[in-house]
């Protein structure tokens, strides 16, 4: 239980999230659903004005007046819903700031009280809030919405926090799912447990996993969350104070976290509307193109010095390449022999632009999230392909005939083509992940404006000497490296004289 003194405040804590609810419930026009929230609030909403009227009896009475309000607009449900969002939660947490005026330092930690009355903690060293700090709980659950599936048994979250997060996606599952928290400091589990809402979660469903060595306790989480049937998160506070560990390592993977919540809803779209253009398998396309040796061209500044190279390939040589330089490759006269795509986003629209014609006799492999516009738009055969099991719960497939784990980059959707169609060389152009020259992308790929605003980082080039690149890059970097692992067989070549140094591939030489 949480500490005596924080029981009742976070009781009526609760009550802002049941406002919140009700309020989402008649916007959805659940409204049984938020006439039932809004009497289950009721007797708790009284109990606090009548505490507050000691202090501030006017507040109190327009509390009270306010929710009065709220009954008489039952019938109208845009204005009862209005009503409550408006007046009634901004007077609830003006009561709630007399109830709960915490504000305590414990080393480097800090607590303070949030508008809702809940706790919410502030860490000295980092200068980061670990929770937000108006409404903690309302944050947490809108957060838990985003991220749980039906289906999954168990979610593992890195980094304990005050609970907020764990108790939410507990609460959203119907208390179904397990909760698996991942902790160095054990502190932090106690103070979930004593001053947050930790110990709400029923125990047989809850596991914490301590441990000191903070690469162990990565690599367990990183392991135990790539269950289909599990769910996860990685808190920014705790991503940020690997990073002195890991060198970014889950700071980039919360961001394909973030990615893959901000697109979900897209995804979908795509995948059900994609699923009706395809018009060739993969394995007839492979009857058809397998060779030994193909050429990988992607959309790095070192596509500019390799045209020639290009150019003399075309007719012996293979070639795929992504779709950011199908434009620049057919104006030059270089006609590749496959496409890949995965952007699912409407703007991979301006690549088409011009040449849509002349992608004719070019088959296009395409994740099956791809934005669905640019493959009905494209005149070319499509194979559509599933990168990754769990893709599949954005389509209304239930087996795909091929799971490609490729993601992140629409390079090493290429390579992986090659390599799946017959490829025991292949010679990699464009591929920098990095700024050489102090440019991020070739001339006319179209594709300027993308990593910019990140932060800077170095890593080590193909001249052995030292390139700016990106934590973006570097995660694409890394994928490819582990994607290169996997396929002993090929010999990779990279044309790259200044990009990032890729693990796995020699450097080329004439």
């Amino acid at each position: 239980m949480a500490e005596d003194f924080l029981e009742r405040i976070y009781t009526q804590a609760d009550v802002l999230q049941q406002l919140h609810d009700t309020v989402k419930y008649t916007r959805k026009l659940m409204l049984e659903k938020a006439f039932e929230e809004w009497n289950s609030l009721t007797a708790v909403l009284i109990e606090l004005a009548e505490e507050i009227s000691e202090k501030d009896e006017a507040l109190a009475a327009q509390m009270i007046n306010s929710a009065e309000n709220v009954c008489q607009k039952w019938g109208d449900p845009a204005a009862f819903s209005s009503v409550i969002e408006g007046e009634l939660i901004p007077l609830y947490k003006q009561c709630m700031k007399h109830k709960s005026c915490i504000d305590v330092e414990d080393g480097r930690y800090r607590f303070k009280s949030a508008d809702s009355g809940y706790l919410t903690l502030y860490d000295s060293e980092q200068q980061l809030w670990l929770h937000e700090i108006h409404e903690p709980m309302v944050a947490a659950a809108e957060l838990a919405e985003a991220l749980y599936r039906p289906g999954m048994d168990e979610f593992h979250i890195f980094g304990c926090g005050l609970g907020y997060e764990a108790y939410q996606i507990y609460v959203h599952s119907a208390k179904s799912v397990k909760i698996v928290i991942y902790e160095c400091d054990p502190r932090i589990v106690e103070m979930a447990f004593s001053y947050g809402v930790l110990d709400r979660i029923d125990r047989n469903m809850l596991e914490i996993v301590a441990e000191k060595d903070p690469n162990r306790l990565k690599d367990q989480f990183m392991r135990r969350k790539s269950s289909d049937y599990a769910g996860s998160f990685i808190s920014y506070w705790e991503a940020s104070e690997f990073s002195k560990y890991d060198g970014g390592g889950l700071i980039r993977e919360r961001m394909v976290n973030e990615g893959e919540i901000s697109l979900e809803d897209l995804w979908r779209i795509n995948a059900c509307k994609n699923v009706k253009r395809a018009d060739i398998s993969f394995r007839e396309l492979r009857d058809e193109l397998q060779s030994d040796e193909w050429i990988v061209v992607a959309a790095g500044p070192s596509l500019d010095d390799n045209m020639d190279f290009l150019k003399e390939a075309v007719g012996k040589i293979r070639i795929v390449t992504v779709e950011t330089v199908l434009k620049k490759l057919l104006l030059a006269g270089v006609k590749p022999d496959v496409v890949t795509v995965a952007d699912p986003k409407e703007a991979i629209m301006r690549y088409l632009e011009g040449i849509e014609d002349k992608t004719r006799d070019i088959p296009l492999v395409a994740g099956i999230l791809t934005g669905w516009k640019y493959l009905h738009k494209y005149q070319g055969r499509v194979c559509l392909i599933t990168e990754g099991e769990n893709v599949l719960r954005y389509t209304e497939k239930k087996k795909a005939d091929e799971i490609w784990n490729v993601g992140g980059t629409v390079s090493a959707l290429a390579i992986e083509t090659a390599v799946r169609l017959g490829a025991r060389k292949v010679y990699v152009v464009g591929l920098d992940l990095a700024y050489p020259g102090g440019r991020i992308y070739a001339k006319g790929s179209d594709n300027d404006n993308a990593a910019k605003g990140e932060k800077n980082e170095w890593v080590e080039s193909n001249d052995g000497a030292k390139v700016r690149t990106t934590p973006t890059f570097r995660f694409f970097k890394e994928q490819i490296e582990f994607q290169i692992a996997r396929c002993p067989q090929v010999k990779f070549v990279n044309l790259s004289k200044q990009g990032a140094r890729i693990k796995g591939m020699k450097i080329y030489k004439k």
